[in-house]
């Protein structure tokens, strides 16, 4: 998935194609995957009119941006369709079975009530009937224990339940730091 600045799945061909067109070196090439692709080159400043949003790439500027800047809103477009594309793609994978939960989370997903509703707009063709909430959408589902769906009375044959739900990673980097710490002293005691 396209990020703040990096560009998210690519052909892998596109590295050697790059290297050879632009004259630069492997690792230049990957640093500008990384570091200067994403929502980042799609608004970068350098690349446009000198001017725009004065080299700010989160979504929260794009989307205030979107309406009076044509590369703000073909990023927030893009990264829409991919997100709703990688959705769907991981669809497959349920092999006919029924999704119970589409979970948004981290910076966007949390916090961007207009990327989830234009996320769910553009799945419509799999969840015809899914809703969102506009209320819960708006407040982040803070009033509804994260669930962003309307109230369906139980009949969930109308899609998944929406959620949003704030993650910790900086904590969950912690535990793991931890546990493989805590697994490499009981092997030192073994020995």
């Amino acid at each position: 998935l396209m990020m703040g600045t990096r560009c998210g799945s690519v052909d892998p061909s596109l590295v050697g194609f790059a290297v050879e067109s632009l004259d630069k070196s492997v690792d230049q090439v990957m640093d500008d995957f990384n570091k200067r692709s994403g929502l980042k080159g799609m608004v970068d400043e350098d690349k446009n009119d000198g001017t725009l949003m004065g080299g700010k790439y989160d979504m929260r500027t794009l989307l205030q941006a979107q309406h009076d800047h044509p590369h703000a809103k073909l990023a927030v477009e893009m990264f829409v369709y991919r997100l709703a594309q990688h959705i769907a793609s991981m669809m497959i994978a349920l092999r006919g079975g029924t999704l119970d939960a589409l979970v948004f989370t981290a910076g966007i997903g949390e916090h961007s009530a207009e990327i989830r509703q234009r996320t769910i707009d553009a799945l419509r063709p799999i969840f015809p009937h899914l809703e969102l909430d506009p209320e819960r959408n708006r407040t982040d589902g803070a009033q509804s224990n994260g669930i962003l769906t309307k109230d369906y009375d139980d009949d969930y044959s109308r899609g998944p339940v929406v959620l949003d739900i704030p993650t910790d990673e900086e904590a969950m980097i912690a535990q793991e730091c931890l546990r493989l710490m805590e697994q490499a002293e009981q092997k030192k005691q073994e020995q």
